[in-house]
Order: C-alpha cells, then structure tokens, then sequence
C-alpha cells in the first residue's frame, strides 16, 4: 500500500498529471449526469459529432491564424449542440441521423481546410490528435483546467435546477410544452392550499384548473379558473340582499350574514364562480375528528349561503400573498398591486388579459398566454 502511494505521489508531482486526473474527473460527471438523457433522446452520439463540428471550427481558426482556436471553437460547439437539440423529435432529420449529417459534413469541412492551407506536413496526424484527443488530456494548461471547471459547474447547476424539465422533455418532448401547471407539483398542491387555508367544504372548490387543447401548435394549455375580482362585477348588482360587496383592495366578497342563498349570483355570473354548499357537509371525515382545532373567522361559514375565492383577503390585508401564489411550485401566479406596479410587474400586466372579455365585467384577474385565445374563451367553473 505504501508503495502505491508513493508512486501516485510521484504522479502528482506533475502539474499534468493533476490536470488530467481534474478534468477528467469532471467530464465523467457531467458525462454521466446527462448520459442517459441524451441516449433515450436517441443522441448517443452527440459527443463524437461534437467533436467532429469542433475539429472543423479548429480547422477555421487555424486558417484565420486565430492566436486561441478556443474562442472560434467552443461557441461554434455550443450552437451546434443547441441547434440539434432544440430541432428534437419535431425535425424531420431526428436524434443520431442528424447528428451522422452533420459530424459528416463537419469532418469533411475541416480536412478540406487543412489539406488546402496545411501548415503540417502530417494532416492524418493533426486530425487524430484533434479529434480524439490522443495528447491533448497530457497537454492541458492551467487555463484550459479553470475553463473546464467554470464550464462543469454551469452543467452541474443547470442539471440541479432545471431537473425536471429535463426528465419531462426526456421522455415526452410534447408533454413538456405543456403550460407550467403540468407536469410540475404545482398542482395538487394548488387546489389542496387553498382548501386548507380556507376550509372549503367537501365538493366544493374556488379554484379549478382547466384544459383547453391546441390541436394546431399540440399543446395543451391548463389554467387556474376562479372568481374573477372583477371592476364591474356581474354578481353584486343581482343579489336582492345586498350581500356582495367590495374588499379593502377591491376583492369581490360575500357578507354571509345576509346572503340568503337564492342563488342569483351564481346565474349571473359568466364565470360561474359563486358556489353553494346545498349538501350541508363540512368535514371530510365520516366520524368525528379525533381533535379539534376552533376555526378562525374567514374559515367559517353557513352551508347553502354563497362563497367563492376571496384572494385572501386574511392575507393580503396583512402584507401576504394568497395561498395558492404562494404554493404555486412553478411560480406561475404572481400577486400585484395595481396602484403600486413594479416594472417587472408592469410588463406583466401590460401583455396579460383578462378571461372571456366579452363579458364586459373588467376582471382583475389576467392571463399571459401564447398558444389560446384566453380573452374570447367563454369558460366557466363547473
């Protein structure tokens, strides 16, 4: 044992051998974090044609008599890997073809250039040494470590933080265009916030995701429906109580002490947000709950009377966001104030628009969306 290590210690000794033992080190961990997907994306052999499009980048750099083939050498590479990945499996040309094509035409381009303007008289060997690395890993200097280094961290971060996305796009590429609620935890959690936050009842919910599908991009789009807060609500001037009216930030709330559960707001509504407890059940336990913890007061309510989302209001009149943005895994809701927009919040609202605009109500909610027409869709909760 202790020869071993005296021998390793010599190695050491060698600033190259370090260097290799390092680099070598982190490409087999980035190698082996991004392996299997691009092998089940049918890209086993991005690396070899990588290297073939960075043997013909070189060839370039060498004609241009460029001091550091790098800075011509690594972009070209990364687009290239960008380019054939992001062509996925809607390209006609798919997965290892189009890497063969292109590692073809790549290696045909630079030993093209260097047998034209060679300033070598063995062009086989320099093509060798460049494609396959037979010295380069004992020729590597203290710059080519650093930039092997700062470019496996970014891979690393970048696998960490953007896992899922890249399981989703692994195994079903149009499945992960689907909208943000999809696919992620966002979901469940979503609807399961806010009944505990506000102790919905059983069959009832305030918020609802919906599906709309589009068969011309293939995407399908899911969305939060809800009470829509609106300027001008649909629902307050129907209610022969008086029971509905405005919160401290404009909320469209119910007064339940005089609501007397005709059901005309729902009727009006084209959003079909009011809901109404007509089975009386408050529990989801069909025995009595082991303990019992007193409900405060936005949590109670009387069955048959009107409810809805109410933006909890609880929350933000204490300088909180509602439950559900503050749940949503993917941050796809975002709380403002539309008194005191931000500029990031101001762009936001300036692309956005509200649900089913027709219907004349000025609603505070809105939507951002790229693939469905979300202002002339009549949608209600069911």
């Amino acid at each position: 044992m202790s020869t071993f290590i005296e021998i390793m210690n010599n190695y050491l000794e060698h600033s190259f051998v370090r260097y290799a033992i390092i680099v070598g080190l982190l490409i087999a961990i980035c190698s082996s974090l991004i392996g299997v997907t691009l092998v089940l994306k049918r890209f086993s052999f991005i690396g070899d044609g990588l290297s073939h499009v960075a043997f013909g980048a070189m060839a370039m750099g060498t004609v241009l008599n460029l001091a550091d083939n790098m800075l011509l050498t690594l972009p070209i590479t990364i687009i290239s890997a960008v380019v054939l990945l992001k062509s996925g499996q809607n390209a006609k040309i798919k997965g290892d073809a189009a890497i063969a094509m292109l590692s073809v035409s790549a290696l045909a381009f630079g030993y093209l250039l260097l047998n034209i303007f060679s300033a070598s008289s063995n062009v086989s060997g320099d093509v060798c040494t460049t494609l396959f690395g037979s010295t380069s890993i004992l020729t590597l200097t203290e710059r080519d470590v650093i930039i092997c280094i700062i470019l496996s961290v970014l891979i690393i971060s970048s696998f960490i933080f953007l896992y899922h996305s890249i399981f989703d796009v692994t195994f079903d590429e149009d499945f992960a265009t689907v909208n943000p609620y999809l696919g992620s935890d966002g979901v469940k959690p979503f609807i399961e916030v806010c009944k505990e936050e506000n102790k919905v009842a059983p069959g009832i919910q305030w918020n609802q995701i919906h599906r709309a599908e589009n068969l011309q991009d293939r995407i399908i789009n899911y969305f939060r429906v809800s009470c829509q807060h609106c300027d001008n609500p649909a629902c307050l001037p129907v209610c022969p109580a008086k029971a509905i009216y405005k919160g401290p930030h404009g909320e469209v709330l119910v007064d339940q002490s005089k609501c007397i559960g005709c059901g005309a707001c729902a009727m009006a509504c084209p959003y079909g947000a009011p809901k109404f407890n007509r089975s009386g059940k408050t529990s989801y336990w069909d025995v009595p709950a082991l303990a019992s913890v007193p409900l405060r007061p936005h949590q109670q309510r009387t069955p048959g009377k009107a409810e809805r989302c109410t933006l909890c209001v609880q929350r933000t009149s204490n300088g909180q966001v509602p439950k559900c943005v503050e749940a949503c895994a993917v941050k796809a809701l975002t709380f403002v104030d539309y008194d005191n927009l931000t500029p990031e919040q101001k762009a936001l609202v300036d692309k956005s628009v509200a649900l089913n605009e027709a219907a004349g109500t000025k609603p505070k909610v809105r939507y951002i969306a790229s693939y469905m027409d979300i202002a002339g869709r009549q949608e209600k909760m069911f």
